[in-house]
């Protein structure tokens, strides 16, 4: 998840209102987390959420889109066709909002806890079957440690990478060690409700074969650009996000559907700095280096500036054919409430509050009763 350059940006089209209405939710959210934390001098720049200016340009051989989401941004103006970087011939700018994902995430991490929750590591299984096992894994743990029967063979194994997660730090044993191990959580019973977002993994624990990769590159270079610049051309698109804060930028990159490799290609990462060169001329700094020879090694005669790399990175997005599956599962099982959420490809911080609000609106439609009452125990463990 550290990989992503994470900023708004919407992927939708004019025609799929609900991910389009996802994605005014979340803008809107992150607006007002914004505006709150800067009501709070000491709680500034802790969200990770930073509003920036944004440049979206697109090449001759990439038509416009329809901009449904113009009267939804901050700030939305259409650019003169003088003075776009080439090969642009249309450009729009607004204001966008960038997440310095380290930050963002290990707040959300902080405000989950604070309200009581757990976090619990443990291999899912990749057999047809293993979705209830794993459910039956985190009754396990809310009833207080039990058995684990997911403490055996090559089952453990989940048949695709949690590519976005820099941390996992699970070492395959398959034992369920989990945080905090005997505190708040255990002896709670057998949970009321449970949300699967699971990303690839549901390719293979579902199983859904209709989920598939969409590979990326990006290369974290030293220096904050001033704003996301990003630009659409039809064989490649390259693209600009600051990390506020972190002295960083990402640049990128690539949307490879169906690749699972794990390195980028040294082409790969070339094309990337060369297709961001005029997008973010702020950062270039020091002497280029002589093509050949491998990203940033080289010539001393040559003048001119070059990105200065700390990292390439490579994830894989979370796609699906028939897009995102945010819906109530009606064959787990009468005594299980299962709700799935996955498969929202390079879109997931951008739908991410609104989908969540769609899968709470399920849950509560579920749970509770028409006359106010709840359905089930009223002490349902989400």
């Amino acid at each position: 998840m550290h990989r992503a350059g994470a900023h708004w940006k919407t992927h939708a089209p004019h025609t799929d209102k609900r991910q389009c209405g996802w994605d005014v939710e979340t803008y809107e959210y992150w607006m007002n987390e914004l505006a709150k934390e800067q009501q709070r001098p000491t709680t500034i720049g802790k969200s990770g959420i930073a509003k920036v200016p944004s440049t979206i340009y697109w090449t001759p051989s990439n038509p416009v889109p329809e901009l449904w989401w113009a009267p939804h941004v901050h700030s939305f103006r259409t650019l003169p066709s003088s003075g776009l970087p080439p090969p642009a011939h249309t450009g729009v700018t607004f204001t966008t909002l960038t997440l310095n994902i380290p930050v963002y995430l290990g707040g959300l991490l902080g405000r989950i806890r604070s309200l009581g929750a757990r976090v619990v590591r443990f291999r899912l299984p990749a057999h047809r079957g293993g979705l209830a096992l794993a459910l039956d894994r985190v009754d396990g743990v809310l009833e207080g440690g039990g058995g684990d029967p997911l403490a055996s063979g090559a089952d453990l194994k989940s048949g695709s990478d949690d590519d976005d997660d820099d941390d996992d730090d699970d070492d395959g044993s398959g034992d369920g060690r989990r945080e905090g191990e005997g505190g708040a959580g255990a002896g709670r019973g057998k949970a009321t409700a449970y949300v699967n977002c699971t990303g690839l993994g549901a390719r293979t624990l579902v199983p859904d074969a209709a989920v598939y990769p969409v590979r990326g590159v990006t290369v974290l270079v030293k220096g904050e650009a001033s704003g996301v610049r990003v630009l659409e051309g039809k064989d490649a698109v390259g693209y600009v996000i600051p990390r506020k804060g972190s002295g960083t930028t990402v640049l990128g990159g690539t949307k490879e559907s169906g690749k699972w490799e794990a390195e980028a290609e040294e082409e790969v990462t070339r094309g990337i700095l060369e297709r961001c060169r005029e997008l973010a001329p702020e950062l270039l700094t020091g002497r280029k280096k002589e093509r050949g020879d491998g990203v940033g090694s080289g010539g001393e005669d040559d003048e001119e500036g070059d990105f200065e790399v700390l990292k390439v990175n490579v994830g894989r997005r979370p796609a699906r054919e028939g897009g995102a599956r945010v819906e109530l599962d009606r064959e787990i099982g009468k005594d299980r409430i299962l709700v799935h959420c996955y498969g929202h490809a390079g879109a997931g911080f951008q739908n991410s509050v609104g989908s969540a609000r769609e899968v709470i609106q399920i849950l509560k439609d579920r749970l509770v009763a028409p006359e106010g009452t709840s359905s089930i125990d009223s002490k349902a463990k989400l």
